[in-house]
């Protein structure tokens, strides 16, 4: 038998739990063997029933223990087949959008996810107390219902808060919660859109990627305006406008994913023109907003009037503002929100119970937490320091390489990088592959003649000296 130890900082569930693998693993208890009840195991360690019966409780979850009902608990026996890890389906040469999907959110097989778009993990840790997770999770558990569908009431109303601290005229009745921005987006689509509407997107973009890789009927009614550093050309949406008329313009104002850079103060006021002129929404995704240093303004903030009157129409009813927590506090909550014009607010509703009925009230809870407790500023203010300094000797280990940077690129998490001439960007993607180094070639988010020269790079990643070394290696190579 084994022994605890009282002093130490591992929980007594753990040690219990270490204390009968190991005699597993030693062979004293062999597989399809009877183990001490729950009773008899607490009493031989001095611990409580409860303690016992949640380490069995465990080593039943993780396989190693068997509960039969009104026998007690067993050595499982080994298992024959080993896990092996899951392999995706080969994937049409033609479409590198979908492989490109399919790899980001599989990034935990790279030992070098340089393309991803999410920051690392260590960057996140310091989000969501450990200490409350559990107590939180299990609070959303017992609510013996689902959220709202419109999200639930107080973090709603804590969001409406945090958006009239940026500017945004804000209230909890025009916060819709969604399961990210993507599904905000899809979400604007199909309650704005007719069957043959257009809608307008920036090129490069990540939602170019998403659209034009898509079997939707919406693929076929896409337009692309050029993405410049300080944001989407006009004189082309204007064309645009003029020839087919759109309905939706997608765009992202702060921390441009993939070029960076912001939109400027004078092509934002134009495009509200643009807009009112000739009868399109504007989509304003902010995914990225955050991790901004800079002073920062919205289209959304722009567009109010000074008295709010939905009754007037105007340019308050024309821009939508999307967002999301999944960049900054963690991938695996899908919380995003849309800003919307409160005579929109129905629609938008009617179409999130046909797609997913209601958001995770666990998630809904914790990013809940995060924003009452203190944490979220502190932790984005940091966030914004680390992406400024990854970006700044990234870009420099770049330019020693050899890197050409055509676009003003002084925020955001991404850069969009020229490969040195006569490299071919196929090839070193190929061999990224093969070391376990996630790459993403420029042509996955335009169709920009030259595109495929570009290389979409995640600062938090591309930072890193053994990076860096790959790239010198496969550069003298070529």
């Amino acid at each position: 038998m084994f022994n605890l130890d009282r002093q130490a900082s591992t929980p007594l569930v753990n040690q219990i739990c270490d204390g009968v693998v190991g005699l597993i693993e030693l062979q004293q208890w062999q597989p399809g063997s009877r183990l001490p009840s729950v009773r008899q195991l607490a009493e031989r360690l001095g611990v409580s029933s409860f303690t016992v019966a949640s380490a069995y409780d465990r080593l039943t979850g993780l396989g190693v223990v068997q509960a039969r009902r009104g026998s007690g608990y067993f050595v499982a026996p080994p298992q024959t087949v080993p896990a092996q890890p899951v392999e995706l389906a080969p994937l049409p040469a033609s479409h590198p959008g979908v492989a490109f999907l399919r790899r980001s959110l599989n990034t935990q097989h790279y030992r070098l996810p340089v393309s991803c778009g999410f920051l690392p993990p260590a960057w996140l840790e310091d989000a969501v107390s450990p200490s409350v997770t559990g107590r939180l999770m299990r609070t959303a558990l017992l609510q013996g219902a689902p959220a709202p569908i419109a999200g639930s009431d107080g973090l709603r109303e804590r969001l409406a808060f945090r958006l009239r601290e940026k500017g945004l005229g804000a209230d909890a009745g025009r916060i819709l919660l969604t399961n990210g921005v993507t599904h905000g987006f899809f979400l604007l689509c199909q309650a704005l859109l007719a069957p043959d509407d257009y809608v307008v997107v920036e090129d490069p973009s990540y939602f170019l990627l998403q659209l034009k890789q898509s079997n939707s009927p919406l693929a076929g009614r896409v337009l692309r305006v050029p993405r410049r550093a300080d944001g989407p050309d006009l004189q082309v949406l204007a064309q645009l406008c003029q020839q087919y008329r759109p309905k939706l313009l997608l765009t992202q104002t702060l921390a441009h994913n993939p070029i960076g850079g912001h939109t400027s103060m004078a092509v934002a006021h134009r495009l509200l023109m643009l807009a009112e002129q000739y009868g399109f929404y504007v989509a304003e995704d902010d995914i990225f907003g955050d991790l901004a240093s800079s002073e920062r303004f919205y289209l959304a903030q722009l567009a109010q009037p000074q008295q709010h009157n939905p009754a007037t129409g105007g340019m308050n009813e024309r821009v939508f503002y999307l967002s999301s927590f999944s960049k900054v506090l963690s991938p695996a909550l899908r919380i995003g929100l849309i800003l919307t014009p409160a005579r929109w607010m129905q629609p938008l509703l009617e179409h999130k119970v046909a797609s997913v009925m209601a958001c995770s009230l666990m998630d809904e809870t914790l990013v809940q937490y995060v924003l009452e407790a203190g944490r979220f500023q502190r932790h984005v203010e940091r966030l914004q320091e680390r992406v400024m300094e990854a970006r700044s000797k990234s870009m420099t280990g770049l330019q020693r390489l050899g890197f050409r940077f055509e676009q003003d690129q002084r925020e955001g998490l991404f850069i969009w990088a020229r490969v040195p001439a006569g490299v071919s960007v196929p090839g070193l993607i190929e061999q990224a592959q093969r070391d376990s180094i996630f790459l993403a070639s420029g042509e996955v988010f335009s169709q920009q003649p030259g595109s495929e020269e570009y290389l979409r790079l995640n600062a938090s990643y591309c930072q890193r000296p053994e990076f860096f070394r790959w790239l010198a290696q496969q550069l003298k190579a070529r």
